[in-house]
């Protein structure tokens, strides 16, 4: 029996022949394993990835694409599901190690001005502080902090609100302690991506949300070059980074479209970046050069060996789906539609059996010193005794539905709570900060 792509709201929904070819499909993948790994694999992620490379490939044929790119690391998987659906594209397909501060920061180096600075760095400005600046572009504390006193500026100060003397005094020191080190940077990973080839009308892969990276990888590009992203879904509020040239396309939702799925994603954001994590090596953090060759420096991994081997087995599952449609011939004759994924997303994250989360709790994820998990860190007991402990929880948590079921582990409509207590129209700090700038 399936536990996802079944649900009543599902067959309702969208009754049809590309519906039951699928199911066919999972009830086979799924008879003599039923684990629940493979209903994941099989039921949620397998769906998305088949959906989503469809619509890739459509992109890439419909706009002329000359090659594409899948990003480090939410790409790896995608790169392999496209792989088995269009072996003929291999040849103009390749992988980019990026993240957002790699791309980023060494673009710092050719800001004119504190104003280009600002917004060139705003997309990593978690809480817009000067301080937050300063740790961004590794500023020395103790000198940083003599800086602050002498132009009577405070720490927390947000960067935006600092007056026009303050701003180019405030640009000349972070050029003064950076300029050197970023302009090395820079041409580092310029040269990455002359050594890749990424130049000509090409492609970017990635989960998405905002464009960060695309509008980052336009800064190291000739003007005849346009870097064209394509995502699972978008949100886009950072108004600079969209333009004409360089086109955003979204398979899931974007502004505007779908936003009801936007909205699902962001009581549980941590689940597609678990569903898509390649749990073998972390972050990328810079690049090398070697005798010449450009490599990827990367972290460690945040996942440890359970993790590991859990991802491993639904990413294996959804992987085995898609082979499974070609192996019948199938690939042309499917449509996966985005309200498909919608209602499966939906029974999977947004509404979540006790069943399904009980292997994700098992699941931590290491950020720097710090452990998180999916679900909540501790019990209804600690967090009555310890109200603080729970409020920063769960501030932190980045996929509350989960966190509530797990705490409370009763079935209320959590999804909707939170929509209620989430005030619409009322803007994130980041929001605000952005618009102040643009």
């Amino acid at each position: 029996m399936l536990k996802y792509w079944n649900s009543k709201k599902h067959m309702v929904d969208v009754r049809n022949d590309s519906f039951c070819e699928c199911t066919s499909i999972m009830e086979y993948l799924l008879k003599n394993d039923k684990s629940i790994e493979s209903h994941i694999g099989a039921e949620v992620l397998g769906p998305i990835l088949f959906g989503f490379c469809k619509y890739i490939h459509n992109i890439k044929n419909q706009h002329n694409l000359e090659r594409l790119f899948f990003l480090s690391r939410d790409g790896f998987i995608i790169k392999r599901a496209y792989e088995i659906l269009f072996p003929e594209d291999i040849q103009s397909i390749g992988v980019l190690y990026v993240s957002r501060h790699s791309v980023i920061l060494p673009l710092l180096a050719k800001a004119n001005n504190y104003d280009d600075l600002i917004k060139t760095v705003l997309p990593l400005l978690k809480d817009g502080s000067l301080n937050y600046l300063a740790k961004l572009c590794n500023i020395d504390k103790d000198n940083f902090e003599a800086f602050i006193i002498k132009n009577n500026l405070k720490k927390e100060q947000r960067v935006n609100a600092i007056d026009s003397k303050q701003k180019e005094y405030f640009y000349n020191f972070i050029m003064e302690n950076c300029k050197d080190r970023l302009s090395s940077s820079y041409s580092v990973f310029k040269n990455y991506l002359l050594q890749e080839k990424f130049n000509g009308n090409i492609g970017i892969v990635d989960i998405g949300w905002n464009g960060t990276i695309q509008h980052g990888l336009s800064g190291y590009t000739n003007e005849q070059d346009n870097v064209n992203g394509i995502y699972l879904g978008t949100r886009c509020f950072f108004k600079y980074t969209q333009n004409q040239k360089n086109k955003m396309f979204s398979y899931l939702f974007s502004p505007g479209v779908n936003e009801e799925f936007s909205t699902m994603g962001r009581f549980t954001a941590e689940c597609f970046d678990v569903l898509f994590a390649y749990p073998y090596e972390g972050t990328n953090l810079g690049h090398e050069d070697i005798n010449g060759l450009i490599k990827p420096i990367v972290d460690t991994s945040e996942y440890g060996e359970y993790s590991v081997k859990f991802i491993e087995k639904y990413q294996k599952a959804a992987l085995l789906f898609i082979q499974e449609i070609c192996n019948r011939g199938l690939k042309y004759e499917i449509e996966i539609d985005p309200q498909m994924i919608m209602n499966t997303y939906y029974s999977f994250a947004v509404t979540p059996s006790l069943k399904t989360l009980k292997p994700f709790d098992s699941m931590v994820i290491n950020d720097g010193p710090i452990e998180k998990k999916l679900t909540c860190m501790h019990s209804v007991f600690y967090y009555m005794t310890h109200p603080s402990v729970f409020k920063q929880d769960f501030k932190n948590n980045i996929c509350k539905i989960w966190f509530l079921k797990w705490l409370l582990k009763i079935p209320l409509p959590y999804y909707k709570i939170l929509k209620m207590l989430t005030k619409k129209g009322v803007k994130s700090e980041m929001q605000i900060l952005a618009e102040a700038v643009e």
